[in-house]
């Protein structure tokens, strides 16, 4: 158990790209905080009920598991807590982000692995990679709580608080799910990994390891007889590829309370879009802009450049609109895959009434010819609306690069 009484607050930070997600992070942690571990996101869940969002969303981590060889040529597998080096080491990433086709994992030189091995970059725990292959048949398994305590990758994963961490799982997992028919044992996690399979782990290359949130889940776990539902999560792994949802620390001591970050303002936009907007020169020609509705209010999008999708992301807030009667629809040819709706914001203009300057899309149909989706027929309506451009509402990113911001947006 823990015995300081000291704790910090996280912060979360989303990114669809998991090297952005963690610059953004290490961002607002400053020099003296960090971007958590899985030790201190196992810490924030025994502080937390099942609602909390840290039991809630899954959780990218700055713990690392490498594989490799170790310096007598055995295969190993190494799991460190906390390789913020590695992941601000300029020379590691640009080799590593150089060709992600071919490799999206963390990539060290062997130099390198052998470093990490001996704990040169954080704490770590060396395992050999032939007792987690032959630990079970299948690295997916749900893992009841008798099982999981074996598990030596999973031990080592969630670090010393493990056992607490499993026991109170279990507990979660108890009060909605069914006992299994044969061993009469709740499963509660998966611990996935992919060392059974030789070309899935090239040497001295490593991912990031990655706590799942609670999710309804429906196992077979090897035979038939089996199969039932239970509340689980899943420890596994992410690579550069992946997007990741990271929890940056600004105080010293163990991690407790959870805040979502901006993801909950901008989700609350109607609300707080004068908390994310900041004055401009209002546009002298009123422009043509998709609406989007959020919480009951108009919000004109970001413009986009040429024949793609609509950005999705909100500009302007609109005072008022007036629906204005005009065509119903237009034709485009569709470009790509026929799922995409891509259309030229001048074909919309080309239609509008004389006093439109923003529209709907209010629906689409595919039409087909010769058994091929050839064009989109897109329903629109259009409107007089609006639009205080007086105040520009600035894109999440945006936000996010500027940790004055959001502490002033988080401030409670």
């Amino acid at each position: 158990m823990k015995t300081t009484k000291e704790s910090s607050k996280g912060t979360m930070f989303f990114n669809a790209d998991l090297l952005p997600a963690y610059k953004q992070a290490k961002k607002y942690a400053g020099k003296d905080g960090k971007v958590a571990t899985a030790l201190d996101v196992v810490d924030a869940k025994l502080a937390a009920d099942a609602w909390d969002p840290v039991w809630t969303n899954y959780i990218s981590t700055t713990s690392g598991e490498f594989f490799g060889k170790s310096k007598q040529g055995n295969k190993i597998v190494v799991v460190g807590h906390g390789i913020e080096d590695i992941l601000n080491d300029a020379e590691i990433m640009e080799r590593s982000m150089k060709d992600l086709r071919e490799n999206s994992k963390i990539q060290l030189t062997r130099e390198q692995f052998l470093d990490f091995a001996d704990g040169k970059y954080c704490p770590v725990q060396v395992l050999d990679h032939k007792n987690i292959v032959e630990m079970r048949e299948f690295p997916t398994s749900a893992l009841s709580l008798s099982e999981a305590i074996f598990d030596d990758l999973l031990l080592a994963r969630l670090g010393p608080r493990a056992a607490e961490y499993l026991e109170m799982h279990e507990k979660i997992t108890a009060k909605e799910s069914e006992k299994d028919k044969v061993t009469q044992e709740y499963c509660i996690l998966t611990n996935e990994h992919e060392y059974p399979y030789a070309h899935q782990c090239p040497e001295n290359c490593g991912q990031l390891i990655t706590l799942g949130q609670l999710v309804n889940s429906h196992h077979w776990h090897e035979h038939p007889q089996r199969t039932h539902a239970s509340i689980m999560s899943e420890v596994g792994l992410s690579d550069l590829t992946h997007a990741a949802r990271f929890i940056a620390m600004t105080e010293k001591g163990f991690l407790s309370k959870i805040r979502k970050g901006i993801d909950g303002i901008y989700k609350n936009l109607s609300k707080n879009w004068r908390q994310l907007s900041n004055p401009v020169e209002p546009e002298k020609e009123p422009g043509f802009y998709k609406l989007m509705l959020v919480d009951g209010e108009y919000f004109a999008m970001y413009e986009k450049e040429g024949a793609r999708m609509d950005t999705g992301i909100p500009k302007f807030h609109v005072r008022s609109v007036e629906e204005i009667p005009g065509p119903e629809s237009f034709t485009t040819t569709i470009g790509g895959y026929h799922g995409f709706v891509k259309y030229d914001i001048e074909e919309v203009k080309s239609i509008a009434p004389k006093d439109a300057n923003a529209y709907t899309i209010e629906n689409m149909e595919c039409i087909w010819e010769g058994g091929n989706p050839k064009f989109h027929e897109i329903y629109v309506k259009f409107y007089r609306a609006d639009i205080d451009t007086s105040r520009m509402i600035l894109k999440e990113d945006e936000v996010k690069e500027d940790p004055a911001l959001v502490k002033l947006l988080l401030s409670e």
